[in-house]
């Protein structure tokens, strides 16, 4: 087996990879949020693509992103078959190598794109659990939007409104002072990269009471964002305005929004550790759709 490493636009000369997404997106039952960008997720100059071969044949890829906040393997996958558990292991270690040559976080997460196996074949998971990467829990959920939950008041001195583009910054800047619980950590690109790979097409990025923020003395307090096809991207409150229902009102019009657009169905996702997240999404009418695997590790 031998694995070569993509930067950029070089990524289209690996001739059958658009071919491996679409059977890595078969595999799914097509239930879970299907990347907008595939196959042409890849040019950044922060991420780079590796792609496994067992002689003539494409055997499966990787997408590796080295970040301050956690190293990124955000897509992996490799045909199935007898191999598959050695070109996934194989995929992670040059993966991991080249985020420890990086040396810019100690931290590597791994994201499984087969989102909706539940659960997920044992050819999947026991060569990860094999190369000693802890189990993270990510938990998909949906919700019914007839009808869409009725709307909440904010408290004294809060402003409930639509994205404006100029948001994008400070709506980064929040996310970075709201971090995730461990083991995620956020960093600037990976902000930039989220909001930016959840908007739509045009000015402003998000049309139609999809985005939503929350203000206060003229600062950004909270945010809710939602991707055309229904699927609620963020949820985020900066941390010392919390515990006052701003994150309830802003999910709640952006649920509504997603009604008037004749969306049937809401979808979210978090993790399993992320408490105050379930517990919000379940009190706003979310049921789990089905969980999937992450692995992490650190040196």
């Amino acid at each position: 087996m031998r694995v070569k490493r993509w930067e950029g636009d070089r990524l289209e000369a690996a001739e059958g990879l658009a071919h491996l997404f679409d059977q890595a997106w078969q595999e799914t039952g097509g239930r879970g949020p299907r990347p907008a960008g595939w196959p042409t997720l890849v040019p950044g100059d922060d991420v780079v693509a590796l792609t496994a071969h067992e002689g003539a044949t494409l055997a499966g890829y990787a997408w590796v992103r080295p970040a301050p906040g956690m190293n990124m393997i955000d897509f992996i996958y490799a045909r199935p078959g007898a191999r598959r558990g050695a070109v996934l292991q194989q995929l992670v270690r040059d993966g991991r190598a080249y985020a420890e040559r990086c040396g810019v976080s100690p931290r590597l997460y791994l994201a499984l794109n087969f989102w909706s196996r539940a659960p997920v074949p044992l050819d999947h998971l026991e060569p990860l659990r094999a190369l000693g990467m802890r189990e993270l829990e990510g938990v998909f959920l949906s919700r019914s939007l007839e009808p869409p939950p009725a709307p909440v008041s904010l408290p004294a001195g809060y402003r409930l409104r639509d994205w404006e583009d100029q948001d994008f910054e400070p709506a980064c800047d929040l996310m970075e002072r709201t971090p995730e619980p461990e083991p995620l950590y956020w960093d600037r690109g990976l902000c930039r990269r989220s909001i930016l790979g959840a908007a739509g097409e045009g000015s402003p990025m998000f049309r139609d009471g999809f985005g939503q923020v929350v203000t206060c003395e003229g600062e950004l307090a909270a945010l809710c964002l939602a991707t055309r096809s229904g699927y609620v991207n963020h949820v985020y409150t900066d941390p010392r305005h919390q515990g006052r229902g701003l994150a309830r009102a802003l999910l709640g019009s952006v649920l509504r929004a997603l009604a008037r657009a004749g969306h049937r169905r809401a979808t979210i996702l978090t993790h399993a550790n992320n408490t105050r997240a379930l517990t919000l999404y379940r009190r706003m009418g979310f049921t789990t759709l089905f969980t999937f695997p992450q692995f992490f590790c650190a040196w």
